[in-house]
C-alpha cells in the first residue's frame, strides 16, 4: 500500500510539473508546429539541418517555386518568416537536390551545388548565412559537359575538396580550393578518385583510386600510395582512425573458384597516414573460412586502437588492433553456434554489443572489445524473429527494436542496462496487431534517436491499423510511459526524421503532417520536466540456464 502511494503522488507531481512546463513553453513552440513559411503546392521542404546554438534550422527544396531547389533558414522561435540564402537563380535552375548544401564550421556560410552560372552545368557555390544572398564560385574552369560531383570542408574551414570531371566527360578528378577564393584550385591528383576523406587534423586528404592514397590538402606535395596491388588487388571502403593516424580499409584478392570461376575474398587492412608502416593484414582473407561482410562493416574504437568487424561467410565478429600489436580474436565466443545479426560500440568504445542466434532464437550479448571476457547476455533468447535497430546510449542504455518473423504480430522497442543488472523494460505502447515501430514504407531508415543528454528515445511508430507513422518519446528506462510527440496527421501522413535542438528539450521533424506528399519542418517538446518516480528494485544480471543455446534466461 506504501508503495503504491508513493507511485500516485509521484504521478500528481508529475503531472502537475508537466501543466506547469506547458504553461511555460512559448505560443510559437506549441506541439507540431510548423517551422518553415508555407510551401507552394507540388512543393517541398528537403534536406534540413538545425544550427549548432540550436537558434535556427538551414534546409532545402521547393518551397517557393516547383522544380527550383533553394536554400532557406528561419528561426525556431518563430521571430521571423523563413528567408532564402541561395543566390537567385534563372528560371529552370537551382541548386542540386541530390547534393543538398553543407554548412561551414561557424555557420556563417552555406556551401552547395547548382547550375547558377551555366544551365545544367553543375559548380560549387558559397553564401553568406546573413540572407545577403552574394555568391562566390569556389570550383575551378569545366568543360562543357562537366561537373562538380561532391565535395567536403576541411574541419578547420580553410578549405574545401571536391571531384569534378573538369578536363574529361565521367574522369573525375580530386581538387582542392581555399574556402576564401584566395588562390585558384588544384588538382590533387593525375588519376579518377572514387571516394575520398579529410584527416581531422585537415593536413591531408585520403582517397581512393586504383589504390589508397594520402596527399596534402593543399597539393603542396605529390600523392603517396599507402596500399599496393602486391598486397591487396581490391581496394574498398575506408575510415580514418580518429586521431588522423592509420586509415583502416577492406581490401582483398581475387581467387578461383570451381563454380564462379572466380570470387573475392575480402578482409579488413590497416596502414599508417604517413606512409612509415607497411600494410597490416588484420586477419586473412582466406577464401574457405572468412570474408569480410559486405557491404563493409567494421567500427573503430574511438581511441583508435581497435577495430570491430563482420565475417560475411558465417556471421562471426572479430576485433583487432589497428596497429597489429595483438592477435585478432573472435568476439562471439559462445557456447553454441550463432551468427552475429548486427553490433554496436559503447560510448567509450570498450564494449562491443551484438545480436547473436541459432535456431533456438536471438539475444543480445555485451564482451570487451579485446576479447578479454567471455560474452554476457543482456536480453532473453528470444525464441523467434531479430532483434535490430541497436544504440548504445552515453549512459549505458542499449536500445532495440524486437522484430518478430510473424509480420501480424507486432515490433516493438526495449532498452536494457549495458552492466545487465536488470531485465529489458518495453518503451514502447503495445500497438494494433500488425502496427509497430518504424515506416512500414521506409524500411531502410532510422527508426529511433537518443537525446544529446541520454535520457529519452524517440522513436517512429504507426500504432494502428491506419499505418499513419508518427513520433513518440519514451523515458529511457522505461520509468514512464510512451507520449506522442508529434501533431495529429492527415489521411496519409507520416512523421521521416528527426533532429534535436541543441540544449533543449526540443526537436525539429520532417512530415507530410497538413498536406499529404508534402514534407515540411515542425517542432516539438519532448520529455517532460518531472521527477524519475521510486526507483526500481536492484536485480543481478541475467544468466543462462539449462544446456548450451537454451531459450531459456532466468535472473538469480
Amino acid at each position: 500500500m506504501e508503495s503504491q502511494a508513493l507511485v500516485t503522488v509521484a504521478r500528481k507531481y508529475a503531472l502537475r510539473c508537466g501543466l506547469l512546463w506547458a504553461a511555460l513553453v512559448p505560443a510559437a513552440f506549441a506541439q507540431g508546429t510548423r517551422v518553415n513559411a508555407p510551401v507552394v503546392p507540388g512543393g517541398y521542404v528537403g534536406f534540413w539541418k538545425v544550427s549548432a546554438d540550436g537558434s535556427r534550422v538551414f534546409y532545402a527544396g521547393w518551397p517557393v517555386t516547383v522544380g527550383m531547389n533553394e536554400v532557406y533558414d528561419v528561426p525556431l522561435d518563430g521571430s521571423q518568416a523563413s528567408r532564402a540564402l541561395s543566390a537567385p537563380f534563372l528560371p529552370g535552375r537551382g541548386c542540386f537536390p541530390n547534393a543538398s548544401f553543407q554548412l561551414s564550421p561557424t555557420e556563417t556560410r552555406v556551401l552547395y551545388l547548382a547550375d547558377q552560372d551555366t544551365d545544367e552545368m553543375q559548380e560549387l557555390f558559397s553564401v553568406p548565412t546573413d540572407g545577403s544572398r552574394v555568391s562566390t564560385k569556389l570550383s575551378g574552369p569545366l568543360i562543357a559537359q562537366g561537373d562538380v560531383l561532391d565535395f567536403q570542408q576541411t574541419p578547420n574551414g580553410t578549405r574545401v575538396v571536391y571531384r569534378a570531371d573538369a578536363t574529361a566527360n565521367n574522369l573525375y578528378h580530386l581538387f582542392s580550393a581555399p574556402a576564401d577564393v584566395s588562390t585558384p584550385p588544384v588538382q590533387l591528383h593525375p588519376q579518377m578518385a572514387f571516394e575520398f576523406k579529410v584527416t581531422p587534423d585537415s593536413s591531408r586528404v585520403v582517397f581512393r583510386a586504383s589504390q589508397l592514397n594520402s596527399v596534402p590538402v593543399d597539393g603542396s606535395a605529390p600523392a603517396q600510395l599507402l596500399s599496393n596491388s602486391g598486397v591487396t588487388e581490391y581496394v574498398g571502403e575506408f575510415a580514418i582512425t580518429p586521431d588522423g593516424q592509420r586509415a583502416v580499409f577492406e581490401g582483398g584478392y581475387w581467387y578461383p573458384d570451381p563454380v564462379t570461376e572466380d570470387e573475392l575474398a575480402r578482409g579488413l587492412y590497416s596502414v599508417p597516414l604517413d606512409g612509415s608502416g607497411p600494410v597490416l593484414e588484420l586477419i586473412e582473407p582466406i577464401e574457405a573460412t572468412f570474408s569480410l561482410s559486405y557491404p563493409a562493416e567494421f567500427l573503430i574504437t574511438p581511441d583508435s586502437t581497435r577495430a570491430v568487424f563482420h565475417s560475411l561467410v558465417d556471421g562471426q565478429l572479430f576485433g583487432a588492433h589497428t596497429a597489429g600489436l595483438t592477435p585478432s580474436v573472435r568476439l562471439n565466443d559462445l557456447p553454441f553456434a550463432n551468427t552475429v545479426r548486427s553490433f554496436r560500440l559503447s560510448s567509450d568504445g570498450s564494449q562491443v554489443v551484438f545480436v547473436a542466434g541459432s535456431g533456438g532464437g536471438h539475444a543480445l550479448y555485451r564482451v570487451p572489445v579485446d576479447g578479454s571476457a567471455t560474452p554476457v547476455a543482456l536480453t532473453p533468447l528470444y525464441p523467434a524473429g531479430l532483434l535490430d535497430n541497436l544504440e548504445v546510449s552515453a549512459s549505458g542504455r542499449v536500445v532495440y527494436v524486437r522484430l518478430p518473423f510473424n509480420s501480424s504480430i507486432h515490433a516493438e522497442l526495449y532498452s536494457v542496462r549495458l552492466d545487465g543488472m536488470l531485465a529489458p523494460v518495453r518503451l514502447s505502447d503495445p500497438p494494433a496487431s500488425g502496427s509497430g515501430i518504424g515506416n512500414p514504407d521506409f524500411t531502410s531508415g532510422p527508426r529511433l534517436w537518443i537525446s544529446p543528454d541520454a535520457g529519452w528515445v524517440v522513436y517512429l511508430a504507426h500504432q494502428d491499423a491506419s499505418r499513419v507513422v508518427e513520433l513518440f518519446c519514451a523515458p529511457i528506462d522505461g520509468r514512464h510511459p510512451a507520449q506522442r510527440v508529434s501533431a495529429p496527421m492527415v489521411a496519409g501522413g507520416d512523421v521521416y526524421s528527426v533532429q534535436f535542438v541543441p540544449s533543449a528539450l526540443r526537436l525539429v521533424y520532417s512530415a507530410d503532417q497538413e498536406t499529404d506528399g508534402t514534407n515540411e519542418l515542425f517542432t516539438s517538446s519532448y520529455g517532460a520536466r518531472v521527477p524519475h518516480g521510486p526507483p526500481q528494485p536492484p536485480t543481478k544480471g541475467l544468466q543462462a540456464s539449462g544446456n548450451p543455446g537454451s531459450a531459456t534466461m532466468t535472473a538469480p
